[in-house]
């Protein structure tokens, strides 16, 4: 699902708390697959990281784990 940071901004409004929460999981699950990808683009892993920001303003992010760049990113960080 593609959405805007506007209609996100919007749905933070009406959420409940466990919806932010599956929200938020989605996204941060999706922005480690992105950083994982080498052949995601900037744009991509920056749409989805700011949705992964606004988002934990909301949510606390507490009980999720740290990410864990795979050893062949680390390696091998994309030229910026």
């Amino acid at each position: 699902m593609k959405i805007s940071n506007e209609e996100l901004h919007h749905i933070v409004s009406l959420a409940t708390g466990e919806e932010l929460e599956k929200l938020y999981k989605q996204y941060d699950e999706r922005l480690m697959f992105l950083l994982n990808d080498t052949s995601a683009t900037e744009e991509q892993i920056n749409d989805v990281a700011d949705k992964v920001l606004i988002l934990s303003m909301s949510v606390d992010t507490t009980n999720y784990q740290p990410m864990e760049l795979n050893p062949e990113f680390v390696k091998n960080p994309p030229s910026r």
